[in-house]
């Protein structure tokens, strides 16, 4: 993105130890005509899904259907 020429329209967030509802605050965040690029770096369980903790910081698997209702609350 440094080298793109549009890379001033960009702004890079960073949420660290993020739980789903962390990132679901985070979607609704933004403005109506906003686009976001979500980028996760942590453990998957393949195809099943995410791993991510929940309030008590035990670990819960977010499954690819859960994601995928969240994400398209946002289209």
């Amino acid at each position: 993105m440094k080298q793109s020429k549009k890379r001033d329209e960009f702004q890079v967030v960073s949420k660290l130890a993020v739980r789903v509802k962390d990132l679901r605050r985070t979607l609704l965040e933004l403005e109506d005509n906003e686009r976001a690029i979500v980028h996760f770096s942590g453990h998957g369980a393949g195809s099943d899904g995410l791993i991510l903790e929940d309030d008590s910081g035990k670990i819960k698997l977010v499954s690819t259907e859960a994601l995928a209702l969240l994400f398209k609350q946002f289209q």
